[in-house]
């Protein structure tokens, strides 16, 4: 005989992220929320809870904080005036 018990099991809501919203992870994240995590994270946060609270892998938080902090060096490096020696040079020929 069949069972008329019906299913009771709650349907999925993701993970709850570190402002309490459910978060279900679809696609890659939005500037806005990766934002949020390296905030969280310098905030003193543990990555691999925040990563937990916001459905991605801690190695992703890793390589966001050295993207950035690449992004801010190369940001503050003057980029070098072309020599004057570079000006004289003549342009090379190919000789065929």
């Amino acid at each position: 005989m069949a069972s008329s018990q019906s299913d009771h099991r709650q349907p999925s809501r993701g993970k709850q992220n570190a402002g309490g919203i459910h978060r279900a992870r679809k696609g890659p994240v939005s500037p806005e929320v990766r934002r949020e995590i390296l905030r969280l994270v310098a905030s003193g946060k543990m990555a691999i809870d925040v990563a937990k609270a916001f459905g991605i892998h801690n190695t992703t938080i890793s390589r966001w904080k050295a993207e950035e902090k690449a992004r801010r060096t190369s940001a503050s490096q003057p980029v070098p005036a072309p020599s004057q020696a570079d000006a004289k040079a003549p342009a090379q020929e190919t000789g065929r």
